[in-house]
């Protein structure tokens, strides 16, 4: 077996930050939004094609366990600009997921 393969075979998503890592107020280097661009990397860096249902369903999970802490953040336009982050986020990393898997 390769290198390559190996690192990716055991290779782990990484884990989601504690909550008390969250001070709840939208800040520049929101933890939620650092693990959710370090989960999408993992995503495409393990070449997961995103138009295989299961992975796109874990996927999905993640996202919504990362939209519950965000929306736990009092500040509503915080909150707000954090979910667009979020979602343009999602959105980029799905469009590179299928690009990369293209014959």
């Amino acid at each position: 077996m390769s290198s390559s393969s190996n690192s990716r075979s055991t290779r782990r998503p990484p884990t989601p930050p504690e909550e008390v890592y969250c001070c709840g107020t939208g800040c520049a280097n929101c933890v939620w939004l650092d693990y959710a661009d370090r989960y999408f990397a993992y995503f495409l860096e393990c070449g997961t094609d995103m138009r295989n249902a299961t992975k796109k369903a874990e996927l999905d999970t993640v996202v919504t366990n990362i939209r519950e802490h965000i929306s736990k953040i009092s500040d509503v336009s915080m909150r707000s600009y954090l979910m667009m982050e979020l979602e343009t986020r999602c959105r980029k990393m799905q469009l590179n997921g299928m690009n990369s898997q293209s014959p």
